[in-house]
């Protein structure tokens, strides 16, 4: 028997009828359901479960009937189960199950929501009807939440005209059942700047169930071609974050000009010169380019030329290049001061560019004569019938040759002052003829004065020097001398003490030492040597005729040259530094020698020495040089400039090379690798160059990307130091495309802490140490806010007996003690050694003494607290390296610390500190901080100290430098608008530890800014 049943709409219904008994599967209930159209058959209803909104900690129910609507055979039903991966759902009902003809069988599906989020699942069953597959009913549950969906997905503004702006409309819906907060809209890192959010009051805000909202995103292109963004909608509910995909074409002409500057340098008056520039259309539209001229502000003589045609306008198709002429014709010299020529204006179609300017820079080239001394030339006491000689330099500091046409001395001082003849200069010729000086050129000419006059008086005259100098074509020079009786020969070292300074161990310095004619007559260098001098107690003995080992002569002697009155020769000198000799507490040894001369008195017919030995008196030493290792620090030897928006320079940053070793250092070379045109570092320091102890020179690097994509330079520095003869600096930055950004982070806090003080021990620390003990419960009080769990050593900076073993009384202190107990501990003592070691001593503490107490899951922590600079052996990157290898290479669970001497060192009533930039490095590197050990109390920083120790995260680092005023901050999607501020140079959003939104441990922290935007410098940018 054949039965057809045909139920669910008429479109079933027809479909039944037209294919009578083949219509397999047209049975059905309202709910729909599943059936067979054979002698064994059954209908399955509901064909789907759909669960409604259950709150939490309910059940809702369903059930599910199978029927056998056949009128023969047994319908067998086996393996029936629940498909779903969720505990949420579960069937209750027979696992296997027969029916005859006419019989049901029900199954109960429940649901008890633990979470919110929508469930899908299947009901299966298998059974014995020929020809059809198992029973599936689909099974879902809704959303607990509600849910935000954007509308449409992506907003395509299409071509847009350039320099106009296109809106279009962006809807928000929740289709969840509960209402969510819209949180927040941003366009997101990456996108064009050209897009833009125009956004109401009611934008943000509760958006009910079922309900829609309107955001509206304007096209404003500013570039050409393509531009692509993302706008990104947080908010509440089952769908935190929606990304729309924003795309637009520009359409209209492009203006573009290369170079983007003219130089013209200089250029001779009366002459002419020109320079060319391409102009080019980028865009997709004819340009138009009405006139091109120069501004209104520009030099005179600044013209432009357009190929044959004077008059405008000019059509250029996309693609197409022309080129134009810029001239400049100087008609006066002055005309022009600050170089600044004006702009080159272009007017055009192309609405971005109103007009496009192009700088132009030069300047009327001239011939400057710069004199030196520029104003009186004096001779001092020239005696009877002696000759009396002074240098003047003659300087070309213009951009053109200078031409001296002349030099003499005027009536009636010219009988007895005149020009020395140099073979080399004509204009000093008997019959002077003019001379030619290059820019930058220097000409040195002697002046003579004779005296044949009276043994007494002041003879004045002057010096003119004729040249084309347009401003002073006539100089004037001053001359005077003083007239003296009988000559005399006085011999004097000036000055009359030769230092070399500090010399690094085994290397030598060369100087001169000058030996001054301070008489009225005529000297004749005779000869010199070098006695060797020690020390005596306080006294400095010299042994006559024992040579120096360290100060030598070095090079051919002035014998037989005549010094006149007034006048020098030079004797070379070079110190030999020694191996280091004074053992390890000196860091750098002084030796004395005495150098002596001997000139021939012409008028007493003798040899006279200086300095002279007196009766009863041996002169002392005059040569002195010291001998050390000198050390180069570079601070900060990393910079990230992180992001930095296309169009933009990022800030500059300095770059400090210090001399912090005993002796100065000498850079070598400055070497730049893999540094694009993008990184300026147009102020690198001219080597080689000495840097004094304790003074330092710098540089400030900054970025301006050409394109999108992460960069990285390295700057090599070269120099003395042995034990880092090559340091580098990196620089790295990242170029993007839009000024937008939004960084994301997670809350962290820390319980279990482990720390070791590192207190120098050395005899200029008791001051400091007495600080330290008398305001260490700032930093415990900041432990016993957060219930921390903390483990507290000492050590100190003396590696000569100490050797990172720990100090006091138990070794380590634990919140079970009293706070007592480390100030007791804290007391070092002041018998150290004077070299100090914390880095290393730290490194010998954590691997050895302080090691059992490290537990594996607590915070390693390490302060420093010296008035020295640290003189470990190693570079600081390889403790660093030591340090967190202790945590098994996890750089986020060590922090260090440091009280020690700020960059330059200090001064002040509470002590006297040396830069402590080694330890500074190791903490800044770390993520820690540092603070000046000079400052009176050490409360705060220990107060500080401790909150980045104990308490939550509070220091958030951005990947760019932000505006102040664009910088939003949320917390777990929460906007948080004060109890925050910009630190770290401007680049860390830094909480304060009483915030009401100070991020806990798993919380969402987003940030979103602004970089900061600096308008790129030219080339011609000083």
């Amino acid at each position: 028997m054949l039965i057809i049943v045909c139920r669910g709409g008429w479109l079933l219904g027809l479909a039944c009828l037209v294919l009578g008994p083949l219509a397999y599967g047209c049975s059905g209930s309202d709910g729909g359901a599943f059936s067979a159209g054979l002698d064994m058959q059954f209908d399955a209803a509901p064909a789907r479960v759909d669960f409604l909104p259950t709150s939490l900690g309910t059940t809702s129910e369903r059930t599910v009937q199978v029927r056998h609507v056949g009128d023969e055979g047994t319908l067998t039903l086996t393996s029936i189960f629940l498909d779903t991966p969720s505990a949420d759902l579960t069937v209750e009902g027979p696992n296997e199950v027969s029916l005859e003809p006419g019989e049901s069988v029900e199954w109960t599906l429940r649901f008890s929501p633990t979470g919110f989020s929508p469930i899908a699942a299947t009901l299966r069953m298998e059974h014995n009807v020929n020809g059809r597959g198992p029973i599936a009913i689909p099974v879902t549950t809704p959303s607990q939440l509600g849910q935000l969906t954007v509308e449409p997905s992506v907003v395509d503004f299409g071509p847009v005209v350039s320099g106009t702006s296109q809106v279009e409309k962006v809807w928000m819906r929740n289709i969840g059942v509960e209402t969510l907060e819209v949180q927040g809209f941003f366009l997101k890192s990456g996108s064009s700047t050209d897009f833009e959010m125009l956004l109401t009051g009611d934008s943000a805000g509760p958006l009910e169930p079922g309900t829609s909202r309107l955001v509206e995103v304007s096209y404003t292109p500013t570039g050409h071609g393509a531009d692509a963004g993302w706008l990104q909608v947080l908010a509440t509910g089952l769908t935190p974050e929606v990304v729309v995909a924003l795309e637009g074409n520009q359409v209209g002409p492009g203006i573009q000009v290369a170079p983007w500057s003219v130089l013209f340098g200089a250029v001779p008056v009366g002459d002419v010169q020109v320079r060319s520039l391409s102009v080019s259309n980028i865009g997709n539209l004819d340009l138009v380019i009405d006139t091109v001229v120069p501004s209104a502000d520009a030099a005179e003589g600044l013209s432009v030329m357009w190929g044959s045609d004077e008059v405008g306008p000019w059509v250029l198709a996309p693609g197409e290049k022309e080129w134009l002429d810029v001239i400049f014709a100087p008609e006066t010299a002055d005309q022009v001061a600050s170089g600044d020529l004006g702009f080159i204006e272009f007017y055009s179609n192309d609405l971005l560019a109103q007009p496009l300017s192009i700088p132009v820079t030069g300047q009327p080239g001239a011939p400057v004569l710069e004199v030196s001394p520029s104003d009186v030339v004096d001779f001092g006491f020239i005696a009877q019938g002696v000759t009396g000689k002074r240098v003047v330099k003659l300087i070309n500091h213009g951009e053109l040759p200078l031409t001296i046409e002349s030099l003499e001395v005027m009536p009636p001082a010219s009988s007895e002052m005149g020009v020395a003849w140099d073979p080399g200069f004509a204009p000093t010729f008997d019959v002077p003829s003019p001379a030619v000086l290059d820019p930058g050129e220097v000409q040195e000419v002697t002046l003579t004065f004779l005296n044949d006059g009276a043994p007494q008086g002041t003879l004045y005259g002057s010096l003119k020097i004729v040249s084309d100098d347009t401003q002073h074509p006539e100089w004037l020079l001053d001359l005077v001398g003083h007239r003296a009786g009988e000559p005399t020969c006085l011999p004097l070292f000036n000055p009359i003490y030769t230092h070399f300074g500090g010399v690094p161990h085994q290397t030598s310095k060369s100087t001169d030492a000058v030996l001054v004619n301070k008489g009225t007559g005529e000297c004749t260098f005779h000869d010199a040597w070098i006695d060797h001098c020690t020390k005596d107690g306080v006294l400095d003995v010299c042994v006559a005729e024992q040579s120096s080992p360290h100060f030598k002569l070095d090079g051919p002697l002035p014998v037989g040259e005549v010094i006149g009155p007034g006048d020098y020769v030079t004797v070379p000198l070079r110190f030999e530094a020694p191996t280091f000799v004074g053992g390890p507490e000196s860091g750098v040894d002084n030796y004395q020698a005495r150098i002596t001369a001997s000139v021939a008195d012409p008028y007493e017919a003798k040899f006279v020495e200086t300095p002279a030995t007196q009766p009863g008196w041996t002169p002392g030493p005059n040569l002195f040089g010291d001998s050390g290792i000198p050390h180069l620090n570079i601070y900060p030897d990393t910079i990230d400039f992180g992001y930095v928006a296309l169009g933009c320079q990022s800030p500059s940053l300095m770059v400090s090379l210090l001399s912090s070793g005993p002796v100065p250092v000498t850079v070598n070379q400055l070497l730049k690798s893999n540094c694009t045109d993008e990184f300026v570092l147009d102020d690198l320091p001219e080597a080689p160059l000495e840097i004094p102890v304790g003074q330092g020179v710098g540089f400030t690097p900054s970025f301006t990307p050409a394109s999108t994509g992460e960069r990285m330079c390295e700057v090599s520095v070269m120099s003395t130091d042995p034990d880092l003869p090559v340091q580098k600096v990196v620089i790295r930055a990242e170029g993007v495309q839009d000024v937008l950004v939004t960084d994301y982070f997670e809350g962290k806090s820390v319980q279990e802490v482990d720390v070791l003080f590192v207190v120098d021990d050395s005899g200029s620390m008791m001051e400091e140490q007495t600080n330290l003990s008398a305001n260490f419960e700032s930093f415990i009080n900041v432990a016993l806010e957060w219930n921390a769990d903390y483990r507290i050593g000492v050590t100190t900076t003396d590696m000569s007996s100490i050797k990172g073993s720990l100090q006091g009384v138990p070794p380590v202190v634990t919140p079970d003690d009293e706070v007592d107990t480390f100030i007791d501990n804290v007391l070092v003592g002041t018998n150290g050694s004077g070299t100090e070691q914390g880095l290393l001593a730290a490194q010998e503490a954590i691997a050895g003494a302080f090691k059992p107490y490290i537990r594996a899951e607590a915070q390693l922590v390490v302060i420093f607290v010296s008035d020295e600079e640290d003189q470990s052996p190693g570079m600081e990157i390889n403790y660093l390296d030591a340090f967190v290898d202790a945590k098994d290479g996890q750089l986020d669970q060590f922090l260090a610390f440091s009280i020690v001497g700020q960059p330059g060192g200090c001064n002040s009533s509470a002590g006297n500190a040396d830069a402590g930039m080694r330890y500074i490095k190791v903490s800044e590197l770390s993520g820690g901080a540092w603070a000046s050990i000079c400052n009176e109390s050490f409360a705060d920083a220990l107060t500080a100290f401790g909150e980045g120790t104990f308490g939550p995260k509070t220091s958030f680092p951005l990947g760019g430098f932000p505006k102040s005023n664009t910088v939003t901050v949320l917390v777990n999607g929460q906007p948080c608008e004060d109890g925050w501020y910009l630190g770290g140079e401007g680049k860390t959003v830094v909480f304060d530890e009483s915030s009401a939104c100070l991020p806990m441990d798993g919380d969402d922290v987003s940030i979103q800014y602004e970089l900061d935007c600096l308008e790129p410098a030219s080339p011609d940018t000083p």
